[in-house]
């Protein structure tokens, strides 16, 4: 395990009576599917290191009450969490509590309500306490009326619920929208010490999303740089620069298979497929299966070369040298993207973002999308339009403020919806040097080799620019038989506007680079 080396709240702990009486219950409970159906069920021992965080104080209090578990797949955490609501609902009952876990979709909910009816059901003891309605998803004590309800996210209208505990399962699903576990997490303030709130699932592949959020702060708490006893993270890891095909990392990030019922043989299968395919199926393995903070997608540029061209944008250079453009329009609810480029003297690329949307789609999108679009907005790196569409007399009047500021040379466009932009751009008396640039392979084949040969040679200065950086880890390129390629916005992961903005004008920069042969001194570009 990593990272979970310092647990304070231990210290606190005077009466483990609660800590036996959960793993007791837990050892009298049967498998309710899978192989071993029937069998009864046997904690781990890091699941009863997790069950010590219902120790109480000294003076009868819940020493935790926020408790975070990311461990990769197949861990058994929908048992753990099935374990967890029996406990809450039998053996340590309130009378009238409410007890909700909530998962991303429908499918997600009813598997964790599944796995806990199923173990109530198998149980005669429990059977005659708890009874289970199946439409409702819901279970209840027939003796003091406490309940669970699994909850999914697509039905938002939480407000109102007074929870005594709240688990979400698969935090990573919900992105970057902490509404809904806003709305949950106060929702217990009613119970004081005795609200308990968990977050349990694999990590997200994304810094911005509220799980990695939750993993960073119990890092921090864990190591000691942020001091918080009632708080409790458990983290099941690999670190980023283990050997991945090793299987003792594999057995040191899966507690599951140190325990037994996590098979090394599938591991093994999944392992090796992952090295014959490559690509998204290695992310995919670092992701799900050793539970690393890693894309599982395919992306079109990997993080690690992204990154490395994370170096400051100068805007001198863009009053000092040429500047060229790519503009991609977009549907009136949509993401448009200008993006200018411009060489500095060493033969370097400095790129500057704008993104457009509609202000009063922010928060849908936002859901939708499931990326920071309000935050995005309020840090001023996407510009919002009025209403709830792209005016394209608004983005004509913004093209010529910046057209102003800039020795705009070209600016190729995607010719989608052109016809409008240029309507505009008459009635406001401006003239900028478009060129249509097709979006087939054959015409977006060189954005593509240019903008890959600039990233490899570490010649980009893009500033981490977080609409941008996103665009770029959501893209997908389509190859044809000839090898010409294309961005595909249809089967990329989300938005990739800005993306393909930057690849055109990379291009048109590229372009005029090599027809003159020199950067902005006279120096030879590349090598």
């Amino acid at each position: 395990m990593s990272k979970t080396d310092l647990h304070p709240w231990r210290d606190k702990i005077v009466d483990w009576g609660p800590v036996d009486e959960l793993i007791t219950l837990g050892n009298s409970l049967k498998q309710p599917d899978g192989l071993n159906a029937g069998q009864p069920l046997v904690i781990a021992d890091f699941q009863k290191l997790i069950a010590e965080c219902f120790g109480r104080d000294i003076n009868g209090d819940r020493v935790v009450d926020r408790i975070l578990i990311t461990v990769p797949r197949k861990n058994a955490k929908t048992a753990l969490i099935a374990i967890i609501i029996i406990y809450m609902l039998a053996v340590e009952p309130i009378s009238y509590a409410q007890h909700y876990s909530i998962a991303f979709d429908r499918d997600q909910a009813s598997i964790i309500f599944k796995y806990a009816r199923n173990m109530i059901l198998m149980s005669e003891e429990l059977s005659g306490v708890l009874s289970v309605t199946d439409s409702l998803k819901l279970i209840t004590n027939v003796v003091n009326g406490s309940t669970f309800q699994s909850l999914s996210s697509e039905g938002r209208s939480k407000h109102g619920k007074s929870s005594r505990v709240v688990i979400v399962d698969e935090l990573h699903a919900f992105g970057p929208d902490d509404e809904l576990l806003s709305i949950m997490e106060t929702s217990m303030g009613a119970y004081g010490k005795e609200g308990l709130f968990i977050i349990i699932g694999t990590q997200s592949a994304s810094d911005t999303s509220v799980m990695s959020q939750w993993v960073d702060y119990a890092i921090s708490v864990n190591d000691g740089t942020i001091k918080d006893d009632s708080f409790a993270g458990f983290i099941w890891s690999a670190p980023d620069d283990a050997d991945i095909w090793d299987e003792e990392v594999w057995y040191d990030c899966n507690p599951g298979m140190q325990a037994g019922f996590r098979s090394i043989e599938e591991m093994r299968k999944t392992a090796e497929r992952a090295k014959e395919l490559g690509g998204a199926k290695v992310a995919q393995f670092r992701n799900l299966y050793l539970n690393q903070r890693v894309d599982a997608s395919n992306p079109f540029i990997d993080k690690e070369t992204w990154l490395g061209n994370n170096k400051p944008v100068d805007l001198e250079v863009f009053k000092k040298y040429p500047v060229y453009g790519g503009l991609d329009l977009s549907r009136r609810g949509d993401l448009t993207a200008l993006v200018l480029s411009a060489v500095d003297d060493k033969g370097d690329l400095h790129v500057m973002v704008f993104c457009w949307t509609p202000h009063d789609l922010l928060k849908q999108h936002q859901q939708s999308d499931k990326a920071p679009y309000l935050q995005w907005a309020e840090d001023g790196f996407l510009e919002t339009t009025p209403g709830r569409s792209i005016g394209y007399d608004w983005v004509a009047k913004r093209l010529a403020e910046i057209d102003s500021e800039f020795n705009i040379v070209n600016i190729n466009f995607d010719r989608w919806k052109i016809e409008e932009l240029e309507r505009e751009l008459d009635k406001e008396g401006v003239i900028l040097p478009l060129t249509p640039l097709g979006q087939g392979y054959k015409d977006f084949s060189p954005c593509i080799d240019d903008l890959e040969h600039v990233l490899a040679q570490g010649k980009l200065h893009h500033d981490a620019h977080p609409v941008l950086t996103w665009a770029i880890s959501n893209t997908v390129v389509d190859q044809d038989p000839a090898g010409n390629r294309k961005m595909n916005k249809q089967k990329s992961f989300n938005r990739i506007d800005p993306a393909v903005a930057l690849a055109m004008s990379i291009h048109g920069a590229m372009v005029s680079v090599e027809e003159q042969g020199l950067s902005g001194e006279g120096e030879i570009l590349f090598i």
